[in-house]
């Protein structure tokens, strides 16, 4: 990029220019791990989102429907379920409930039979459900992983009793 934008200016890289372009491509190379180091992507505890769709493929009944804030790589690999995203980042019909400070109705409506996530999650489900701070008394706490995603703890497996 600075030696094209340089090009495009008629100059010459200058030392310092290439100096700095080489302390750029050294970053570069770099900063992966870093941030894998960051994240605890190196820690023996660390399995990513694959573990957690499996783990719950093996736990939870075929078929079963379970609601979380973190659905991606659990949609993929939770081939036996049914996941359905509360963050509502690609669910508006979340997102709106959660927006509207309903989301216990929503997660009602949609037969939810499971919950996973970590605290902040259920923490901040608790804030958007018209339940507060009682929100949790309808979960069911099940399971926690023996694995970690990320820098964030073990997941915590809840069954849903909103009836």
């Amino acid at each position: 990029a600075c030696h094209l934008y340089l090009s495009e200016q008629n100059k010459r890289p200058t030392k310092a220019g290439h100096k700095m372009l080489l302390a750029v491509v050294v970053f570069c190379l770099i900063q992966p791990r870093f941030w894998s180091l960051e994240l605890g992507l190196h820690s023996p505890d660390f399995r990513g989102y694959r573990a957690l769709g499996l783990w719950l493929n093996e736990t939870l009944p075929e078929g079963s429907t379970v609601g979380s804030m973190q659905t991606g790589g659990l949609g993929f690999y939770a081939t036996k379920l049914k996941v359905i995203n509360l963050d509502g980042v690609v669910n508006k019909p979340a997102l709106d409930a959660l927006k509207s400070g309903t989301i216990d109705h929503y997660i009602k409506q949609q037969e939810m039979d499971y919950l996973v996530g970590w605290k902040v999650n259920t923490t901040a489900l608790e804030r958007t459900s018209t339940l507060g701070e009682t929100f949790t008394d309808y979960l069911v706490s099940l399971e926690r992983s023996t694995f970690v995603t990320w820098s964030f703890s073990k997941w915590d497996l809840f069954q849903v009793n909103l009836e």
